[in-house]
């Protein structure tokens, strides 16, 4: 009698140690998941961002060259411009960059060093580890590209399943856009849009 209460004993606690093994592995694979389709998502806004780029540096040119249409607001404009993509790029402007991502959206920004093989003339590219919560990373993933005060970019997310409080990836610190002028466009006949404002006033929003 008491070796068959043993053995049940010894059978209950094989099982429930088995059933939660299976329960953690089902909710890390969920939320694996999760954060596949969210980095999936972030890689369609990507594509959108590389737009908005094209149209912020049409809309520089257009700003600089109708400085009588905009007089009442250029300076408000060129200040947003400046600070987004200033014209050179400096240790402590990445860093103060970076405190205001941390600040804003609640991760911590392990470590970083420059990519040089991805960096070029127009912008800076950097290796990113982040750590925080899913819910601090979900936030980060989705809003990072504006809230350093800076135009950030990235095109590519790698995920380390072993580390589900981390996310590594390279991202990209644009300075010095060429002005559309230097592409053989000519803006100065040219007259800013309402849509490029609002553009601008959009982003302006987000700083």
């Amino acid at each position: 009698m008491k070796n068959e209460n043993s053995y049940k004993k010894y059978f209950t606690k094989k099982y429930l140690s088995f059933m939660l093994f299976i329960s953690l592995d089902a909710i890390f694979l969920v939320f694996i998941v999760f954060l596949g389709y969210k980095i999936y998502g972030v890689y369609n806004q990507t594509v959108v961002l590389k737009q908005e780029i094209e149209q912020m540096k049409n809309a520089t040119a257009l700003i600089k060259n109708n400085k009588d249409l905009l007089q009442d607001n250029i300076a408000d404009y060129n200040e947003t411009l400046d600070k987004l993509i200033p014209d050179t790029e400096t240790y402590f402007q990445v860093i103060s960059a970076f405190e205001q991502l941390e600040s804003r959206l609640g991760v911590s920004i392990e470590s970083y060093s420059i990519n040089l093989s991805e960096t070029t003339e127009e912008k800076m590219s950097l290796s990113l580890t982040i750590k925080g919560t899913r819910e601090n990373i979900e936030s980060f993933l989705t809003n990072y590209n504006y809230y350093g005060g800076r135009l950030m970019t990235s095109e590519d997310f790698s995920y380390s399943a072993g580390n589900s409080d981390s996310i590594s990836f390279d991202i990209n610190l644009f300075h010095s856009l060429s002005d559309a002028s230097s592409s053989g466009s000519s803006p100065t006949d040219a007259v800013i849009s309402k849509e490029d404002i609002a553009f601008i006033q959009g982003i302006q929003k987000k700083l």
